[in-house]
């Protein structure tokens, strides 16, 4: 019969080894427990047709919990991974692709315990050509008394492509920002358009340039009890009324000037007209650079008299 004594003193290097083995296994299996991560796998889409093009929104990411043995669950977490999305030979259209654990590049043994979403949904639109039209985006204020008068661009219209959908509601685009902030002279420059909000590209290849004329701003104004005079007559005369109002157009610098009593003139021409009642049409004079624009009354009634100026 083996003693106890004996039994743990023979063949001690063989128990030994045995003993470092069986800890060994038990660290390996334990090394092995399960272990569990949520990931996300980047939707890629590859091969759309050249004539096609994604219409809708299409989610970015694929989310999903995974579980299986730790040390491939840390590797895994340490991976780039993507779902391939290939539309090679696809037709227009809308097209779902649903999403199972075989499409996704995962190792063997790594189960899938949750995905979101199931599927991925697609519209394919045809690719058309359209001429579209340019308009400004001005920034900014010329000085005060100038404006913009107008803007014109060389070439007025482009050539864009882009889905169906998108060209049928477009029939303008506007630049980019073209700066006027505190410009008193008409310039020329390049422009480049906003497409941030359209997904269409330009296929005009000429640059696009922009006129911008700008001017004194011109207004308006209205002067009352402007004196009519009378000229060309060597008779006395009575006016009714003697006095008008007057509405002047010009440049609103020179207006923010103007003298009325200087620089507007009323008057009425009785040249070769005889003593008697005479209805004339009142005349303006004004400054240079401005213009009148109308008179109230426009004319007035006129008594010649039978006498010399004086008498």
């Amino acid at each position: 019969m083996i003693t106890l004594r004996r039994f743990f003193t023979e063949n001690i290097g063989l128990k030994i080894i045995s003993l470092i083995l069986a800890v060994s296994l038990w660290l390996f299996v334990v090394g092995e427990e399960t272990s569990e991560i949520g990931l996300s796998i980047p939707v890629e889409i590859i091969n759309v047709p050249p004539d096609l093009a994604v219409t809708n929104d299409v989610i970015d990411d694929i989310n999903l919990r995974v579980s299986g043995p730790r040390r491939m669950i840390r590797r895994l977490a340490g991976e780039t991974l993507s779902k391939i999305i290939d539309l090679q030979d696809a037709q227009a259209g809308i097209i779902n692709f649903d999403i199972s654990s075989e499409d996704l590049p995962l190792p063997h043994g790594v189960k899938i315990t949750r995905l979101s979403p199931t599927s991925v949904t697609l519209q394919l639109e045809k690719i058309e050509q359209k001429k579209i039209n340019i308009l400004p985006v001005l920034q900014g204020s010329p000085p005060a008394g100038y404006e913009v008068v107008s803007v014109r661009f060389i070439p007025n219209e482009v050539i864009v492509s882009g889905p169906t959908s998108v060209l049928a509601s477009l029939d303008t685009l506007w630049t980019k920002p073209i700066t006027v902030e505190k410009k008193s002279e008409s310039f020329k420059q390049g422009v480049t358009l906003d497409l941030s909000l359209h997904q269409i590209t330009v296929l005009s290849k000429e640059p696009i340039q922009v006129e911008v004329t700008i001017d004194q701003r011109i207004v308006s104004r209205s002067y009352d009890s402007i004196p009519i005079k009378v000229i060309n007559t060597p008779y006395a005369v009575e006016l009714n009324p003697n006095q008008v109002s007057v509405m002047v157009m010009g440049p609103v610098k020179l207006l923010s000037g103007l003298e009325k009593d200087k620089d507007i003139e009323a008057y009425v021409d009785l040249q070769g007209l005889i003593p008697g009642q005479h209805t004339k049409k009142i005349s303006l004079r004004t400054s240079p650079g401005l213009s009148g624009l109308e008179t109230v009354p426009s004319a007035v009634q006129v008594n010649i008299l039978n006498k010399r100026k004086g008498e």
